[in-house]
Formats: C-alpha cells, structure tokens, sequence
C-alpha cells in the first residue's frame, strides 16, 4: 500500500512539471534573440496553419517527448509558410515543401540541421538529443539525403544523415532571408 502511495504521489508531482503545450514562438527576431541570450540551440520547423508543426512528423505529430526535449533544451520557432511573412522566411531558409526542419547551433548563427520536408519521428528524438549537447561544434550542417541506389526496381530508400561541406549561416534579420555558404565553391 505504501508503494503505491508513493507512486502516485510521484506520477502526480511528474506530471504537475510536464508542459501540456508547446508555447510556439512565432517572431524570427524574438526567437534568435532569446537563443542567443539562453545559449540554447534554435528549433525552426516550417508548416501550414495555426498547428502545422505537427506535419512536419512524417508518421504521426509531435509527440509529448519531443516537446519535453524542446522545452528543456531549446528554443523553438514556428513559421507559418501560408502567411505573407512566414512564406518569406521559409523560402528565404531554403523550404519549399509544405514543411521544414532547421536547427541552429547554441548562438543561433550557423544551421547545424536543414530539412526540407517531413521527418520521421524517431529521426527528431535522434536530432533533438544530438544538438542538445552543449560541447556540440558545429562544423557542416547536416541534412537528410536519400541514398542513392543504382539498382532499378528497387523501392525509394529511406534517407540518412549526411553533412554538407560547410554549415549554413542563419539569416540574421528579418529583412535578410539569404542563406550565405561558409566556404568557397
């Protein structure tokens, strides 16, 4: 009886401490600035609608472990791709699917991830736990890029991570929406 008491008790307390909700932020600036000053690493994830963050997971929503991971170890921004501003930025991020997924380094200045698409969930809980770590140096930005494959007939792979030759600098202004490479062609 007393172990159950106790559990209770614990699940209850656990569960008072578990956000309910994302609170999405949705202002470029505000979001970067807080990254910057909260050396947190900057979740940007591009969609349609007033819940289109949830479209970016190929195979269901964001679950509640993934927000858990965000409000611990991020910030997060999400852009509106169906308004005027919001279709600007995420074409000016490089997004020209339905759905996106960038993530910053902790100062906001370089793209440690790019996706332009929908990812699979255990893909994100992989992304979230690996960006999260604070001796994390980002020297190219990772992306998904599906394997190529030779043999014909063969079904679509599913794609992997892969590194492009130099990280992305993060546009730094709302009036700046080009993404300049690092490196030299």
């Amino acid at each position: 009886m007393h172990f159950w008491t106790v559990f209770a008790l614990t699940t209850s307390l656990y569960s008072a401490n578990v956000p309910q909700k994302v609170n999405w932020l949705t202002n470029y600036q505000m979001a970067r600035t807080i990254s910057a000053d909260q050396k947190k690493p900057l979740v940007v994830i591009v969609g349609k609608g007033e819940s289109g963050w949830d479209q970016v997971i190929q195979d269901g929503k964001l679950d509640m472990n993934l927000m858990q991971k965000m409000a611990r170890s991020y910030v997060y921004l999400y852009i509106d791709s169906t308004s005027e501003q919001g279709a600007k930025l995420a074409k000016g991020l490089d997004v020209h699917q339905s759905n996106g997924l960038i993530i910053t380094n902790r100062s906001g200045d370089l793209q440690a991830f790019y996706h332009d698409g929908q990812i699979k969930q255990s893909q994100m809980e992989n992304l979230l736990d690996k960006y999260q770590d604070i001796a994390q140096v980002i020297t190219t930005t990772d992306t998904l890029q599906p394997k190529v494959v030779s043999t014909i007939g063969l079904s679509a792979p599913s794609p992997s991570f892969s590194n492009n030759s130099n990280p992305l600098y993060f546009p730094n202004s709302s009036s700046n929406w080009i993404i300049q490479s690092t490196g030299s062609s």
